[in-house]
C-alpha cells in the first residue's frame, strides 16, 4: 500500500508533493484523522502552485477527471494545511488567498482590498528589526506573517 501510495505522490506532485505530503500524512496521524485519497490530491496540489491561489481555485482543478474531491473537502483540507504548518493563509478581499510555505524566503504581504491582489514585499531592514525584536524578548520564531491593505497601483489610478 505503501508503495502505491508512493507511486501516486510522485506522478502527481514530485518532490515537493511528496514531502509536503509525508509531512501532512504525520500531521494528520497526531490527530487520528485519516490520511485519506482526497486529503492527498489537495495537499498534493497546494505543494506544487507557486503563486496565492484561492480554495475554489483548487476546488476547480481537482473537480474534474478520476478521483474528483469535493468543494467542501477542499476547504477543510486548505485549514488542515495551514494547521499543520505547510500553508499560510493570507487574508485578502472578499476570500483567503493561500500560498505554501516551505522554501520561501521570509516576506510580507501588500493586500489590495478592492481587487485582492497579493503583492510579495521583501525589505533586509524589516527583517532585520523583527530578528533583533525576537532576541531582544529571547523568543524563538517559527514563522511570521505581516499584511498591509491598501489599494494597488492600479486601483488607486481607478480612483482618480
Amino acid at each position: 500500500m505503501a508503495r502505491r501510495r508512493d507511486k501516486l505522490v510522485d506522478e502527481t506532485g514530485g518532490a515537493a508533493g511528496k514531502a509536503a505530503w509525508a509531512a501532512f500524512e504525520s500531521f494528520l496521524a497526531g490527530g487520528r484523522a485519516r490520511a485519506t485519497r482526497a486529503r492527498r490530491r489537495v495537499c498534493v496540489h497546494a505543494a506544487g502552485r507557486h503563486d496565492h491561489f484561492r480554495a475554489d481555485d483548487v476546488a476547480a482543478d481537482l473537480a474534474q477527471g478520476p478521483g474528483r474531491v469535493s468543494r467542501g473537502t477542499v476547504y477543510r483540507t486548505l485549514a488542515r494545511l495551514v494547521e499543520a504548518g505547510l500553508l499560510r493563509e493570507i487574508p485578502a478581499a472578499g476570500c483567503a488567498r493561500y500560498e505554501t510555505v516551505a522554501g520561501r524566503p521570509p516576506h510580507e504581504h501588500l493586500v489590495c482590498e478592492r481587487c485582492g491582489r497579493v503583492i510579495e514585499a521583501a525589505h533586509g531592514d524589516l527583517a532585520a528589526a523583527i530578528e533583533r525584536m525576537c532576541a531582544v524578548q529571547r523568543f524563538r520564531p517559527r514563522a511570521h506573517s505581516l499584511h498591509i491593505t491598501g489599494a494597488c497601483e492600479q486601483c488607486a489610478e481607478k480612483r482618480r
